[in-house]
């Protein structure tokens, strides 16, 4: 079915159409529109925007491809639900102009395995304008060409999502985690990652990179075995506890970022069961009374504990080591367990230890006046 005429020409369907076998639903020129509920009734049906049209109601009853065609739009006005199992795929060409996909009324993948894919275009990033909805539990995001998607929400409680990004590809969006978890499971590039409610979890099944993650309330980063996520822009923990873990593989796992530990209440925990060291991040205090809690050996890049405002309490379990420099500069390292720290540096006056418990510095490099204060016993 062609919609072919000139400008603002419109088809009506008022009992709806369904598209079944490999129906195709094509726009030939711009500014075409199509009303009524346009529904997939077989997998592989398409609506193919050659020019920029518009669609009233799409009901991906099953699998749907979206051909649009380079610096071409189409427009669904109404909400569109996608059920469990079933794929809305959005498909461009490699061109200089940008394929657009306007989602009036948003898009909520409202069962497991139901999947958003965009795909096609090597050249220019691929838009979506409108709000994708992890509606329930599995849901997919699967992004195999660089794309933009106004924003990406995870309903609260219900809404785990599988995000897919292909190597080399990024897709530019917030994704919003509530209190589930974001499972990345390719090495492509997410723009932006927001844990703003307690237990949001990022599980790195690949070696992704977030470039900025936002990061609000108590979170939870879980690494995959010998996986590095890398995390590009520092980010501060704020009032709240970020916990590291790692898996039980013998593989390394790393997590590449800088963790400011900007508040009194700030504490980084590195947990899990992992037979390696987690490596990789670089531990920024810039705020008196924060916490380093190492519950397995774990090798950060640096500890760096900022002038006259960085006293940390360091707190690594018993046979657990933590392998970096803590560099003390005019500050209180406290040392509340008793496992090992590899090496101290005291290299600023006034720079302290002060021991709490019976742990073990493997190197303290003294350059400057400096005070080592033994707890009682």
């Amino acid at each position: 079915i062609a919609v072919t005429g000139g400008a603002a020409e419109t088809l009506a369907f008022s009992g709806g159409i369904t598209l079944n076998g490999t129906s195709v639903l094509r726009f030939t020129n711009d500014s075409g529109s199509v009303t009524g509920t346009v529904t997939a009734g077989a997998n592989g049906v398409t609506i193919d925007a050659q020019g920029t049209g518009t669609v009233a109601t799409l009901t991906p009853s099953n699998n749907i491809n979206l051909n649009i065609a380079a610096g071409k739009t189409l427009t669904i006005t109404n909400a569109v639900t996608v059920p469990a199992g079933k794929i809305v795929t959005m498909t461009g060409t490699s061109d200089a102009s940008a394929e657009t996909l306007v989602l009036s009324g948003n898009l909520t993948l409202n069962g497991a395995a139901a999947e958003l894919n965009i795909t096609g275009d090597n050249t220019t990033t691929m838009v979506v304008t409108g709000t994708v909805t992890a509606g329930v539990d599995a849901a997919v995001l699967d992004v195999d060409a660089s794309a933009s998607i106004t924003a990406v929400n995870m309903t609260a409680t219900v809404g785990d999502l599988t995000l897919e990004v292909a190597s080399g590809k990024t897709l530019t969006t917030t994704v919003d985690v509530n209190d589930n978890t974001l499972t990345l499971s390719q090495t492509g590039t997410v723009s932006t990652v927001q844990l703003d409610t307690a237990n949001g979890t990022i599980q790195a099944n690949a070696n992704a990179t977030i470039t900025t993650l936002t990061h609000t309330a108590a979170g939870l980063v879980n690494l995959g075995n010998g996986v590095n996520l890398t995390v590009t822009n520092a980010f501060n923990l704020g009032a709240n506890k970020l916990t590291l873990t790692g898996s039980s593989g013998v593989a390394q796992d790393t997590f590449t970022a800088t963790v400011q530990l900007n508040n009194a209440l700030s504490e980084l925990e590195i947990n899990g069961a992992d037979l390696d060291n987690i490596t990789g991040t670089t531990v920024t205090v810039s705020a008196n009374g924060a916490t380093l809690d190492a519950n397995i050996n774990a090798a950060p890049a640096a500890v760096n504990m900022t002038a006259a405002s960085g006293n940390l309490t360091l707190e690594v379990a018993a046979g657990k080591t933590l392998t970096t420099t803590v560099d003390v500069n005019n500050n209180t390292l406290t040392l509340s367990e008793t496992g090992t720290v590899s090496t101290v540096q005291l290299d600023t006056a006034l720079a302290t230890v002060q021991a709490n418990a019976n742990g073990t510095i493997t190197t303290l490099t003294h350059t400057a006046a400096g005070l080592v204060n033994l707890g009682n016993g």
